[in-house]
């Protein structure tokens, strides 16, 4: 995969173990590149503002800023960035949340790697074809 179509992704979790796991997961996935880890969504934020990646690996029981509120944030200001959320979170109203505030997929902890791969495989097909065309037909 060319350096144009790399993928640059952000963790944000506050358990440092959780985000060992997920980097070692996203990297033996193809095109994608850590380019940051953040332990709060308060951190988080200003490390997207600086490093901007196009997606972030978000977690929702966090402190200081909780992951809901740190997407909410990202929708606030506008930040063009993409939100996969891993967290244990399981409850229909923090999913729902999520998912109608353009978290494009939601990964229930605890997981495996193939679900990860599943998930970080899906967005850089989707990536791709944001990137490839002007307009989408239906099938895409």
């Amino acid at each position: 995969m060319d350096d144009k179509h790399r993928i640059k992704v952000i963790i944000i979790d506050d358990d440092p173990m959780v985000r060992e796991v997920n980097k070692n997961f996203i990297q033996q996935v193809k095109g994608f590149d850590i380019i940051g880890e953040a332990s709060n969504g308060e951190e988080g934020l200003q490390l997207v503002k600086k490093l901007q990646p196009d997606v972030v690996i978000l977690d929702i029981y966090m402190p200081k800023i909780n992951g809901v509120k740190t997407l909410l944030e990202f929708r606030k200001q506008t930040m063009n960035v993409d939100v996969i959320v891993v967290s244990a979170a399981r409850d229909k109203e923090t999913i729902n949340t999520m998912l109608q505030n353009g978290a494009i997929d939601f990964i229930i902890k605890p997981f495996k790697f193939d679900r990860m791969k599943q998930a970080m495989e899906k967005y850089r097909y989707y990536k791709i074809s944001m990137e490839n065309s002007e307009t989408l037909s239906q099938s895409e």
